[in-house]
């Protein structure tokens, strides 16, 4: 402060000796301190960048969740600080770090969890890693990466979980009912995908499981209300989803269905008034609509066809038509020699339901329907391979009756009646059809024929052009012009040699009833026998002169006795 006061006394002298206002008598500028209620709050600022610093480390602190580790058989692409973790579509937790476990064959992922997970984290809870799907229609984790998913579950708090590679089955979203299916191949179906009504979503995929002992896989479908009141022994299941071409009347159909199912697959059912009997296990899911309505031709009566040669690609389970009605399909059919047919065959065994034959009641067994096709037989009833298209539609097996009686019956192979067959019309037959022709046609030796033919014609126009031919030819013409003349000539003298032959006959004929008169008459007729005799004796010897004259002279009968 000393210091202070002088140099305001020094300022204050030096303004007084400048003579200028507030100096002293020295002149120098005199300095005024002034105090200010401001002194000391810039230490504010620090203590305040101090308190919400430790603010916020409390609240991490107070509301930090825990660390939890989840074992995973897997790293499968899982990004330290770059993976999430969440619940239901929310984020509840971050990926910190991954390690493998002392043995190396394991890894532990260490995640951090927020406090609004903490009343999950429980035995019962399970998290898996969900990869980046497209065809899923998760478009986001191609960038992202995967990701931890939790499903929340039951029991005591643990923070030690065993971890999915892949999702287990989805539960219920809400009241309805599930139903287990059973197929031989999955496809595109993915967990999640829709199950359809009349297109109307009404449920969904929630998994599915392997059946090793029946090689099957076993899918869970859950169907919300009130669709599930639909669920009845009538109702079929099918896939959905492909492209589809069919072949109508009227023309080509494309059916094309919406992105998401074609792209997740998708499962449709249908109440059909057909009956599949007893059930034998889980319902079926049909590859198709039209499967799943014909569904009820697998239960019929089996029956086998051998048609000659190859059938082409005959699969199991194509149509067998009658009259254009499908009454069946074809369970197997197998391309082997038959010794009755002398060589290559194929033996397809057909499946023919009762019912499609107008078979009901106590009629709808496999007795009444033998007895029916074996009537049909007799009937001319053949079976023969056809295509749908002649292009582009796939084989199948058409029944026809010919409506000619036959004495054909069925034999038996195997214990299963056999169809009599014949040629259908499908491509494959037209083209062996026309190779059979070509072969024949082929086997003609035609060159050989016009060499004949050549020849003939040279020898004919040779023969036309001779002498010989000519001197024949004029030599004819004369003789019918001499026959000719005659004709004319004798034409007046004809018609009375007619009319003495005529009279003639008519004397014979005479003289026959007389004979018959005299054979039969009494005894007083008879006695005139020997001038009959005479008479006959005298008719014999002018019916001689007659013949030993036109013996002599033939030209009679045509120019007339000359007078």
């Amino acid at each position: 402060m000393a210091g202070r006061e002088d140099i305001s006394a020094s300022g204050q002298g030096s303004s007084a000796a400048a003579g200028g206002p507030g100096a002293d008598g020295e002149g120098l500028p005199l300095a005024h301190v002034r105090s200010t209620p401001w002194r000391g709050w810039i230490w504010s600022v620090p203590l305040a960048a101090i308190i919400l610093v430790g603010f916020l480390i409390l609240r991490t602190w107070v509301l930090a969740g825990p660390v939890v580790h989840v074992t995973f058989a897997d790293a499968s692409g899982l990004n330290p600080r770059g993976t999430g973790v969440f619940c239901r579509g929310v984020q509840v937790g971050q990926l910190e770090r991954v390690a493998l476990t002392d043995h190396g064959k394991q890894v532990v992922a260490t995640l951090s969890m927020d406090g609004s997970a903490v009343p999950f984290l429980r035995q019962g809870t399970r998290f898996f890693i969900q990869q980046p799907d497209l065809l899923a229609g998760n478009l986001a984790g191609l960038i992202s990466g995967p990701t931890i998913v939790m499903l929340p579950g039951k029991g005591p708090p643990s923070r030690r979980f065993r971890g999915l590679l892949h999702a287990p089955s989805l539960t219920p979203s809400g009241p309805g009912k599930i139903v287990e299916l059973t197929v031989r191949r999955l496809g595109s179906l993915q967990r999640g995908a829709p199950v359809l009504y009349h297109g109307l979503t009404t449920g969904n995929v929630l998994g599915w499981s392997y059946d090793p002992h029946h090689n099957l896989i076993d899918l869970r479908v859950f169907i919300r209300k009130p669709f599930d009141q639909r669920i009845t022994p009538h109702t079929r299941f099918w896939r959905v989803g492909g492209l589809g071409l069919k072949t109508l009347a009227g023309g080509m159909h494309f059916a094309v269905p919406p992105l998401g199912i074609l792209l997740t697959g998708g499962i449709a059912f249908a109440q059909f008034h057909s009956d599949l009997g007893p059930g034998t296990g889980l319902p079926k899911l049909y590859p198709s609509r039209s499967a799943a309505r014909y569904a009820d031709l697998s239960q019929g009566v089996r029956f086998v066809a051998m048609f000659r040669g190859s059938a082409g690609y005959l699969r199991p389970g194509a149509p067998v038509l009658f009259h254009g009605w499908r009454v069946g399909e074809v369970q197997s059919a197998t391309f082997r020699y038959s010794r009755k047919l002398r060589g290559m065959s194929t033996s397809a065994t057909l499946v023919l339901a009762p019912q499609r034959f107008g078979l009901s009641g106590k009629k709808n067994n496999p007795a009444h329907l033998s007895a029916l096709i074996s009537r049909l037989v007799s009937r001319g009833l053949r079976a023969h391979i056809t295509q749908s298209n002649l292009i582009l539609g796939g084989h199948v097996v058409s029944l026809s009756v010919t409506g000619r009686r036959t004495s054909v019956k069925m034999a038996s192979i195997g214990g299963l009646p056999v169809l009599p067959t014949s040629r259908g019309a499908s491509l494959g037959a037209i083209l062996a059809s026309i190779n059979h022709i070509a072969a024949k046609i082929n086997a003609i030796p035609i060159q050989k024929i016009g060499n004949n033919v050549e020849h003939l014609s040279a020898g004919a126009a040779s023969l036309a052009n001779s002498r010989r031919i000519r001197h024949i030819i004029a030599h004819l013409d004369r003789t019918l012009a001499n026959i000719q003349a005659m004709t004319t000539h004798s034409r007046g003298h004809v018609a009375a040699t007619v009319i003495e032959i005529q009279r003639a006959a008519s004397q014979a004929a005479q003289l026959m009833e007389t004979m018959r008169h005299i054979a039969g008459g009494s005894y007083a007729s008879q006695q005139s026998v020997r001038g009959l005799i005479a008479e006959l004796t005298r008719m014999a010897r002018a019916i001689r002169s007659l013949a030993n004259y036109l013996d002599a002279h033939p030209n009679a009968l045509l120019m007339g006795r000359p007078k």
